[in-house]
């Protein structure tokens, strides 16, 4: 992500062991969103759903998260450092400010990360959703019915929900950074790890708030619970039978799950990074 690394091993650690530690953190907050965005008829405000929650049911699908989230964020933060070095030096971009970089290094982490977390995204939402399923359960429903290809229903949507959101993300991170590097006239590794923090959130929230309508769509896609084809059908079924507020069902947990998930991600990776040599000897 943001840590400049050269050994892959290092990056594909510490950005696992960093997602996992994240999603475990911000996973209610999820579990609220999903629920909000299915809803169709009756209360659906983030606050009726938390009355109706039990503190258990604030983790369901949690162990297909902590199955996936270890590869896919191994696989997002190698395809991000990947991508960003070659495009750097292709660009000849000693200073890491050109947004072209970052967008393009967001696209190539999000579809590597994608393999891995659409699978486990299918078989979360649904767990999330339905009180008695388990993702054993769900997952032997969806090999019988869809087969192997069930598992990566909304794939597309899922890129093109998530690739925006990290494009963005990471375009107005890497520049938040540059502007406090600049304002405070200090290299990279000396900038206040405060401005990092703040940068992240900053980045974080701005993209989740104005990817939310799309979101909403991906998650009825792969919860079955919206009968769309696709995300052009999505948008037009929901503002036909429904109305355009429906866009933004779920963006309070949405906004909140994303940027402080991001946050954590970021503190997480950068304290593993630090601490690598400690750690490996």
């Amino acid at each position: 992500m943001p840590h400049e690394s050269s050994n892959p091993l290092k990056t594909l650690v510490v950005g696992a062991a960093a997602g996992l530690f994240s999603d475990g953190m911000v996973h209610p907050l999820d579990t609220i969103r999903a629920r909000a965005q299915v809803a169709q008829k009756g209360s659906h405000s983030s606050i009726d759903i938390i009355k109706k929650l039990h503190f258990k049911s604030y983790y369901k699908g949690f162990t297909a998260v902590a199955i996936g989230t270890v590869p896919g964020h191994a696989f997002y933060f190698c395809g991000y450092e990947a991508s960003k070095n070659f495009a750097n030096n292709m660009l000849n971009n000693i200073e890491n400010n050109n947004p072209l970089v970052h967008l393009t290094a967001g696209l190539v982490a999000d579809i590597c990360g994608g393999l891995v977390w659409c699978p486990m995204e299918v078989v979360k939402q649904r767990v999330q959703i339905h009180a008695h399923e388990t993702p054993i359960s769900v997952s032997k429903q969806i090999l019988a019915k869809d087969g192997i290809f069930g598992f990566f229903r909304g794939y597309w949507a899922g890129i093109f929900t998530y690739a925006p959101y990290v494009m963005l993300y990471f375009a107005l991170y890497e520049r938040f950074k540059y502007i406090a590097r600049q304002k405070l006239n200090v290299e990279a590794h000396q900038v206040p790890f405060k401005y990092y923090i703040a940068s992240c959130c900053g980045a974080s929230f701005i993209a989740a708030g104005v990817t939310t309508p799309v979101d909403v769509i991906r998650t009825r896609i792969q919860t079955t619970t919206g009968n769309y084809t696709n995300i052009i059908d999505g948008a037009r079924t929901i503002l036909k039978e429904e109305s355009p507020m429906t866009f933004l069902r779920g963006i309070g947990p949405r906004v909140a799950w994303m940027g402080f998930g991001t946050a954590t991600t970021l503190i997480f990776y950068e304290y593993f990074s630090r601490h690598w040599d400690n750690i490996v000897n």
